[in-house]
């Protein structure tokens, strides 16, 4: 028996079998992100001290007669209580980037597209398809699709010419993650006349 660090245990197997299993919305804590091949912790960690560390953005290993030794806390580095931070707990990050990188290359089909009304529409339509699946594996709060996500292409009514003549889209989207209440906003102007038309100019939350 040796002790290793949990770092790599944590990320490479339980972040990935928790993926696969469930999907990036998921956390990747609880009875049964189980440590596999782990045997015994050094520290034994009670309710009140899991408590007390969670509060500081410390995820903590825990073991529990049924589960056995699993990862019990889902915070990311900015998930300290005294920091408010809207990426307080792992999923809402992931899945944050699992749909900018995705709708990134989903929509690179929109390259060299004359930017009007019609491309707008397309572009709508696909993204709205794709958040529809999502909510429809659970990735989303809400009852219904309304209540979980949104999607705005071109927002500004109208948009500014000075984009449209220089071949840039805004994607606004908006999903109710898992865990944390609240809507999130991403805005995405990409530019389709690029030689790299999936590059993000710029992202910010609203």
């Amino acid at each position: 028996m040796r002790l290793v660090p949990s770092r790599p245990a944590v990320s490479s197997r339980v972040f990935a079998r928790t993926d696969a299993a469930r999907g990036v919305w998921k956390a990747p804590a609880g009875v049964d992100a189980r440590v596999v091949g782990a045997t015994g912790l050094t520290v034994a960690i009670g309710e009140a001290d899991n408590a007390r560390l969670s509060r500081r953005a410390i995820n903590c290993l825990r073991s529990f007669p049924d589960a056995g030794i699993v990862v019990f806390g889902a915070r990311t580095l900015a998930g300290g209580d005294d920091l408010g931070s809207e990426w307080k707990f792992i999923p809402v990050r992931r899945i944050a980037l699992f749909l900018e990188e995705s709708l990134l290359r989903g929509t690179q089909w929109a390259a060299l597209e004359p930017n009007d009304e019609p491309l707008w529409a397309k572009l709508r339509a696909s993204a709205e398809n794709f958040m529809l699946g999502l909510f429809r594996q659970g990735a989303f709060q809400g009852a219904t699709p309304d209540k979980a996500f949104f999607v705005k292409v071109a927002a500004a009514t109208p948009p500014a010419q000075a984009d449209i003549d220089a071949g840039i889209v805004s994607i606004v989207i908006g999903f109710a993650p898992p865990q944390a209440g609240g809507i999130r906003r991403h805005r995405h102007p990409a530019d389709y006349r690029r030689e790299d038309p999936g590059r993000v100019l710029s992202r910010e939350p609203a």
